[in-house]
């Protein structure tokens, strides 16, 4: 019986912190798209939109592959990691509360998150810098482009995690600098607890930690902000729905094999699923 209990509650903090994200997201997506920032950005031809992700996912990889291999400074992961908060978290803060406390307030989320690495900064950080940084790549992308781009980037997952597991490897290393990309969910630990280069790995007490890598949570914002702008709000939050039900069927996989899964192609899968689902409820 406690086991369930705390089963639940992780699945419980799991799915909200994942919602919370989407919302913020999409609230952000609503304010740039009426600012005309979609008609502006969008790259019109499928193909060079894929062509752009693919280009940008290998090119990433590898320059962080290099420099944990080569440059094995923990200034450098730090700095790259302070600024996407800070890129994402003034996006956030520019739509809500605007210039000039904009600056002020991303600059002060960034300090915090360094100078208090406990998980509830750390949360309260990725997810502001998801929810501004994902609808400033939907204003790229339009809904087709991010179809093939989720079937593209869900078998890049599973080859990077299962096969190659290159994936694994710059996540180990990026969380022995203790600078995790992710959103992390306590098991036997506090919201207060502070993370050390450990926490992937189970211990004689048991899992303290789960991990949810940032893509998996930005994919679907961006998709379902795409969505919106294309199709409408019932069929965004039918991807946002679906999304949430692929995070689950991870979250039951996860239990099951206690191992590093890729998590993408299932979240992936259900968001279009009930992206599918829009059109059969039209019919």
């Amino acid at each position: 019986m406690k086991e369930l209990r705390n089963q639940i509650r992780i699945i419980g903090f799991e799915t909200g912190i994942f919602l919370l994200a989407q919302l913020i997201a999409l609230f952000v997506g609503i304010r740039l798209l009426s600012f005309g920032a979609r008609e502006a950005a969008m790259i019109q031809s499928t193909g060079a939109g894929v062509g752009m992700f693919v280009g940008a996912l290998a090119l990433s990889t590898i320059f962080i592959i290099l420099l944990i291999k080569f440059f094995n400074s923990r200034f450098i992961f730090q700095l790259i990691f302070a600024w996407l908060i800070f890129i994402g978290s003034l996006t956030v803060f520019e739509v809500t509360i605007g210039e000039p406390l904009a600056m002020t307030f991303a600059v002060l989320l960034v300090v915090l998150r360094f100078l208090k690495p406990v998980v509830l900064l750390q949360n309260i950080a990725m997810v502001i810098a998801i929810g501004g940084i994902a609808p400033q790549l939907a204003m790229f992308f339009s809904t087709p482009t991010l179809i093939v781009v989720l079937i593209v980037a869900s078998f890049y997952d599973y080859i990077a995690v299962f096969k190659t597991k290159h994936m694994v490897k710059l996540f180990e290393g990026l969380v022995k600098h203790n600078i995790p990309f992710t959103l992390v969910i306590p098991d036997k630990g506090s919201l207060f607890q502070k993370m050390h280069s450990g926490i992937h790995r189970s211990s004689e007490r048991g899992r303290e930690f789960y991990l949810l890598g940032t893509g998996d949570v930005a994919f679907p914002a961006v998709f379902a902000i795409s969505v919106l702008a294309d199709f409408g709000p019932m069929a965004s939050l039918l991807v946002v729905i679906g999304s949430l039900i692929g995070l689950l069927f991870d979250h039951y996989l996860l239990m099951k094999l206690q191992r590093p899964i890729p998590a993408l192609p299932t979240i992936a899968a259900f968001s279009l699923l009930g992206f599918a689902a829009y059109f059969i409820g039209v019919i």
